[in-house]
């Protein structure tokens, strides 16, 4: 098996979609299991949140984007 080359470690864009998704799913199921059925603005709220802390100038998603 041979070493992992330098940048390996860093994240790729399927790495983060399936962050993104995987906490998503993690909210979604704690909102549920509170009664609430989050709307779908609520949804692409808190995933701007969790992909890009909130920082993000453009307020885009990977879902949000769509190419011209």
């Amino acid at each position: 098996m041979s070493a992992p080359l330098p940048g390996d470690d860093a994240p790729n864009a399927y790495s983060q979609y399936t962050n993104v998704r995987h906490v998503l799913i993690e909210y979604i199921h704690e909102q549920m299991a509170l009664k609430v059925w989050p709307s779908d603005e609520t949804l692409r709220r808190q995933a701007r949140q969790i992909a890009s802390d909130g920082n993000d100038p453009f307020d885009q998603t990977y879902a949000d984007y769509s190419p011209a």
